[in-house]
């Protein structure tokens, strides 16, 4: 016996009208999985698969029977055998994941997989099943969709899928693509996203549910198969609560939509027709103050660095002059960078404005061709400094635009600034004394402001650290990036061997190790003392500093010492013959010690300027307080706010409350809207793609641990997973962890030195597969073969 009697579905396979305009039938009713899927073929034009059901009561009284019957319907062909357990795709749970299914069973296999699933079941009741149903074949891909956003409720379709035929891929963790589509809207889509979408929307209007999961694959005609239907039970799905959803996320929508053509007004004005926008490419805004920051989050950041402070230490370096330009944007609740002008701001200051564009135009069509690279750009998709690998035909044949004089150039232009950069010992000898200097500026203005509720105090704090500090960073952070750059070159074309990067950053003096240290060796009195201003989530003022709650971050029994100092890989003898062939006018001695240097320098400055920072947002927390106002309430104020309630006193606890009310509750609308993380047009605040992402990973070990996060009590051997990796989670490091995943980062982001630094295994920048790995109950990192693994 085939197919023959496969469940085929019936009526018009055409586009259906949205979901939300069908008249559903009121009469549909989920049950078992296996019932569900039945009425699925019965009333939808969706294809489901032939489906025979064993009870275990069935099962207990004739094994041999039932199985001979599943084997007589499925002949020839293997077999899956699926979980269909009376307690799953209840209304209020699901169970989803927690039983057993086993793939590709053979005739001879199929007794002991059924034995396997019901054992799955733990306590089975005599009415529990199993599924059983022959593998899908022709598969192009398969995922799980959902309609609508599984945490806010929102109507989007949202969907991870994976190419090709496993259609284990999504649910097991593995690495995949995802999209999301909001529901309501005329958007041209690509056919495989069309199909789905009328799948989906087929599958709301005939079960009357506007929160569905579904399991599904597409084959080579095409056609959706529905694997499973569920009822999402973790939103509210009543009617007022939908429609009350839906309303305010077309404002935030509409809203977002100004927001985009505002922020590619400025892209117009340096030149540009448009610009892509990112929440990596530069100064990475999503790492540090996350994809939905409160108001003064964003507002702190913008003021001390994204305002002008991020072009001056480029500026100062030899680079094009973007002081006056605002780099960061809000979008949708979202920061972006603005892609245009952070490229335009890694271009040499002499290289003629035409061939400046023109190289930033090729560059953002690059990005815009492999959106994974959107936290990698100073290394994968611009140069920022002349390194060998630029004469090779890969970077020249990305640049085929630019004629073959301009080329030559730009590489000369850039290889002047690098050995201006490195060769000139006054930018390293004159940055340790300002950087003195803004530590000694801390300490007196700290002490001057010590217990201040005023506005202004805390103004003066801001601004001392944005111009003693975050200027200054950000000309230590480029000459950092621009070591870091040369030396990963160097590795990847073998001149130097893998690894050599990683020693040398961990011969480095900087803070992070110094903080371990001191853990270990300082009184708690004397380490909060140089240390409590930290906090995890430097911008965060709900966040408690180190000294505000020292238990939540430290245990003194938990504490190890900093890593011994590793002898980087020594290169060849001839490495300086290279270098001078390059074009370099350094040595490989001057190069290591600049690259040290830098990197220790980029953390001293971070580490005091955050301190004038911290104590700034203290100070407006004290000041709240007395207009009843708590840290909550304080983190949705902006800058701005505090400035015009200033200039009307008597009125300043009025304005205050209605501008918190305010934001927050634009806050809370914008969290719905779901964006990319790379923005390449308009359409996409509709409809947007995220491939799979490109992880770094930092050392050659291979480490498996238990998936724990920084709210965990027990860390010790586990893998952490930091969902926002700033310099104020550095309290991790005092912990005995086995490694550590970020969501966020690249090649020489702060936590990808903090591995370096102290040796500790880490995959930065995980991007999508972030929230995959991180649902995993243990996972192996190998940084040779640079793969995770879900072990449990």
């Amino acid at each position: 016996m085939g197919f023959e009697d496969e469940i085929k579905p019936s009526g018009d396979k055409g586009k259906r009208p949205s979901a939300a305009l069908v008249d559903a039938p009121r009469g549909f009713h989920f049950g078992s999985k296996a019932q569900t899927l039945e009425r699925i073929a019965r009333e939808s034009s969706c294809r489901v698969l032939p489906i025979h059901r064993i009870t275990y009561s069935d099962w207990c009284l004739n094994r041999n029977l039932e199985s001979r019957r599943a084997i007589a319907r499925f002949e020839g062909s293997l077999m899956i055998v699926r979980s269909c357990a009376t307690v799953e795709d209840g209304r209020d749970n699901s169970h989803a994941g927690e039983f057993d299914s086993v793939l590709n069973v053979s005739e001879a296999e199929l007794n002991i997989a059924i034995d396997r699933v019901f054992r799955s079941y733990g306590s089975v009741a005599e009415l529990d099943e199993v599924l059983i149903q022959p593998m899908a074949s022709n598969l192009v891909c398969s995922g799980v969709a959902m309609t609508c956003d599984p945490l806010t409720g929102a109507p989007y379709f949202v969907v991870n899928y994976q190419e090709g035929s496993n259609t284990e891929a999504v649910t097991a963790g593995h690495q995949t693509s995802s999209w999301s589509m909001l529901q309501g809207r005329d958007i041209d889509l690509p056919e495989l996203a069309s199909r789905v979408v009328d799948a989906l929307e087929d599958l709301m209007a005939v079960t009357n549910e506007r929160h569905l999961d579904v399991e599904f694959g597409v084959d080579t005609d095409l056609e959706v198969i529905v694997f499973q239907v569920r009822r999402i039970t973790t939103v509210d799905s009543s009617r007022r609560a939908t429609q009350r959803r839906d309303a305010r996320l077309t404002k935030a929508v509409d809203r977002a939509f100004v927001q985009y053509r505002t922020a590619q007004r400025h892209a117009r004005h340096l030149g540009f027709d448009r610009s892509l926008l990112g929440v990596m490419p530069d100064w990475n805004p999503a790492e540090l103050i996350g994809l939905k920051p409160r108001p003064l989050a964003f507002s702190l950041y913008e003021s001390i660095i994204t305002s002008d402070a991020w072009a001056v230490g480029r500026y100062r370096l030899g680079y094009k002059n973007l002081r006056a330009v605002p780099l960061m944007h809000r979008v949708g609740g979202t920061p972006y960078i603005l892609v245009a002008a952070s490229l335009l701001s890694f271009v040499p200051d002499q290289v003629p404005e035409g061939t400046a564009r023109q190289i930033v135009d090729v560059a953002q069509e690059h990005l815009r061709a492999a959106p994974e690279l959107h936290d990698k750009v100073e290394f994968a998709v611009m140069p920022t400094c002349f390194k060998p690998s630029l004469r090779s035909g890969e970077w020249r044949d990305r640049f085929a635009p630019i004629s073959d004089q301009e080329w030559t150039k730009y590489l000369e232009e850039l290889l002047r600034l690098t050995n201006d950069v490195i060769g000139d010992e006054r930018v390293m000898l004159s940055a340790p004394m300002r950087a003195a200097k803004l530590e000694d500026a801390a300490k007196r203005m700290r002490s001057e402001v010590d217990g201040s509720e005023s506005t202004v105090d805390a103004v003066a704090l801001l601004r001392a650290a944005r111009v003693h500090g975050t200027e200054l960073f950000s000309e230590v952070a480029r000459a950092a990036f621009i070591a870091t750059d040369i030396l990963t070159d160097l590795e990847k074309t073998e001149v130097l061997a893998e690894g050599t990067l990683d020693g040398i950053v961990g011969r480095a003096s900087t803070i992070g190790s110094r903080l371990v240290e001191d853990h270990s060796a300082l009184s708690v009195e004397d380490f909060l003392l140089r240390h409590g201003h930290i906090r995890p989530g430097t911008y965060d003022v709900t966040v408690p500093r180190y000294d505000a709650a020292p238990n939540s971050y430290f245990h003194r029994e938990a504490r190890t010492l900093a890593a011994a100092p590793r002898d980087e890989n020594q290169p060849s003898e001839d490495i300086d013959r290279v270098l001078a062939d390059a074009g370099y006018t350094f040595s490989w001695e001057q190069l290591v010690a600049f690259a040290r240097v830098a990197i220790a320098l980029r953390e001293e400055v971070k580490h005091s300027f955050t301190k004038l920072l911290s104590d700034a947002m203290e100070i407006l927390v004290r000041g709240g307080a007395g207009f009843d106002l708590g840290r909550d309430d304080v983190s949705f104020l902006t800058l701005a706010d505090l400035a015009h309630a200033d200039e009307f006193p008597n009125q300043r606890p009025r304005f205050l409350t209605r501008a918190v009310d305010r934001n927050r509750k634009q806050w809370r609308h914008d969290l719905a809207v779901r964006l990319p993380h790379l923005l390449t047009e308009e359409r996409e605040i509709l409809f947007n793609e995220e491939r799979v992402s490109r992880p770094t990973f930092v050392t050659q070990k291979r480490v498996q641990g238990r998936v724990r996060t920084p709210n965990d009590a027990e860390l010790q051997g586990s893998v952490i997973f930091i969902e926002r990796a700033d310099p104020g989670y550095d309290w991790l490091f005092t912990h005995d962890i086995a490694g550590f995943v970020t969501r966020f980062g690249g090649e020489n982001s702060h936590m990808a030195i903090r591995a370096r630094e102290l040796d500790i295994p880490a995959v930065i920048g995980a991007g999508s597969q972030f929230e995959r790995w991180s649902l995993a109950t243990r996972i192996l990192i190998d940084g040779q073969a640079r793969t995770v693994e879900v072990l449990a």
